[in-house]
C-alpha cells in the first residue's frame, strides 16, 4: 500500500510547502533545512509517480495533483492534530474524574473539608469516593477502579506502594462517670483496665489490643460490650458510659469531648495510627489526580504539624 511508503512527517512537510508556497518558508516553520524539505517532496513524488510542484520564474507552483492531494490530506492532518492535542491537554489540565477510597471517620472529618475547598477551585474535576477498610480497598486498587486509597496502617502486597500522609494519636478513654464508678484515673494501670467493658471497632478488637501491647507490653482479650465500625458511634457509647475505648485524639478535641472524658496515659509517648496514600506501583495518574494528591498532602502536613 502507498500509505506504507509515505511517512506522516513527509505528508506534514508537503502540507506546509503547499500552504506557504515555499520550501524555504516551510523549512523555517518546521525547523528543517531547505534541502531536507526538498528531499522529502522528491521522495513523495517518486512514490506517487506524480509531479507535485513546478518551479516557474523562481516561484513554486502547485500542480493539479498537489491540489488534489492537499484537499484530501489537509483535513485529516488537522483532525489528527486536534485529537493528539485533546489527549495531551487531558494530561495537563485539571479536569476529569478522580476515584479513591478512604476510611469513614478520617475521611469525613479530615479529607472531605479539604476536598470541598479544592473542588471549589477546580470546577472541571468530579469525584467518586469509596468508603471501606484498607483490605477491601485493595481490590479496587488492583482492578483499576480506584486511582488511589487513603488507608490506615495495613500490610499491602508488594505491588502496592504507600506514602505517609498523616498520623492519628490513638488514645484510650472513658467517660468521667464510668471512670468514677470503676475508680479509674488517667494513670490507671493494666490490672485496673483489663477487665472492663470495651467499645470496639471490629469484633477482633484489634485497635484496643494494639493500645495495650504498645503501652503495657501485655496482651488483652477485652470484654466487648459493643462492636461497630464507626468512630462517631464508638465515641457516643464511650461518652454515655457504656464502656471504654480508643479514639483518635483529633476527634476528641474537635468534638469538644475533652471535658467529658478521662484519657489514660499509658507510656509517655503516643500510639499513632499511620494514615497512608496507597497506589499501585507504576500506575499512570492524570494531572488532576496528581495535583489533588499533592495539594492534599500539603494541606494535611499543615493541619497535623499544628497539633
Amino acid at each position: 500500500m502507498l500509505i506504507d511508503q509515505i511517512t506522516l512527517s513527509g505528508l506534514r512537510i508537503f502540507e506546509s510547502v503547499f500552504r506557504l508556497g515555499s520550501m524555504s518558508d516551510a523549512a523555517k516553520e518546521l525547523f528543517l533545512t531547505q534541502p531536507g524539505v526538498s528531499q522529502h517532496i522528491k521522495q513523495i513524488e517518486l512514490t506517487l509517480d506524480a509531479k507535485l510542484f513546478d518551479r516557474l520564474a523562481k516561484k513554486l507552483i502547485a500542480t493539479s495533483e498537489a491540489k488534489t492531494l492537499y484537499a484530501q490530506i489537509s483535513p485529516i492532518l488537522y483532525q489528527l492534530e486536534n485529537s493528539l492535542g485533546e489527549v495531551n491537554k487531558s494530561q495537563r489540565s485539571i479536569k476529569g474524574k478522580i476515584s479513591f477510597g478512604m476510611p469513614i471517620e478520617f475521611g469525613n472529618n479530615i479529607i472531605l473539608p479539604l476536598l470541598s475547598n479544592w473542588a471549589k477551585a477546580n470546577h472541571d474535576v468530579y469525584f467518586h469516593i469509596n468508603y471501606d477498610h484498607a483490605q477491601r480497598q485493595l481490590a479496587g486498587l488492583l482492578d483499576g477502579s480506584l486511582d488511589f486509597a487513603i488507608t490506615d496502617s495495613f500490610a499491602f502486597p508488594d505491588q502496592i506502594e504507600t506514602i505517609n500522609l498523616a498520623r492519628e494519636n490513638l488514645v484510650l478513654c472513658a467517660s468521667k462517670e464510668y471512670a468514677s464508678e470503676n475508680s479509674l484515673t488517667e494513670n490507671s494501670k493494666f490490672k485496673q483496665l483489663k477487665d472492663l467493658d470495651y467499645i470496639t471497632y471490629l469484633e477482633d478488637a484489634t485497635i484496643v489490643k494494639q493500645w495495650f501491647r504498645f503501652h503495657f507490653e501485655k496482651a488483652i482479650e477485652p470484654n466487648k460490650r459493643v462492636s461497630l465500625m464507626d468512630v462517631q458511634g464508638v465515641s457516643r457509647f464511650i461518652v454515655q458510659g457504656l464502656g471504654i475505648g480508643v479514639l483518635p485524639m483529633h476527634i476528641v478535641r474537635e468534638k469538644g469531648l475533652d471535658k467529658d472524658l478521662v484519657i489514660f496515659s499509658g507510656k509517655s509517648e503516643p500510639l499513632y495510627n499511620e494514615i497512608n496514600l496507597s497506589t499501585v506501583k507504576g500506575k499512570t495518574m492524570s494531572m488532576a489526580c496528581q495535583t489533588f494528591i499533592r495539594d492534599l498532602n500539603e494541606s494535611l502536613k499543615l493541619r497535623f504539624e499544628k497539633k
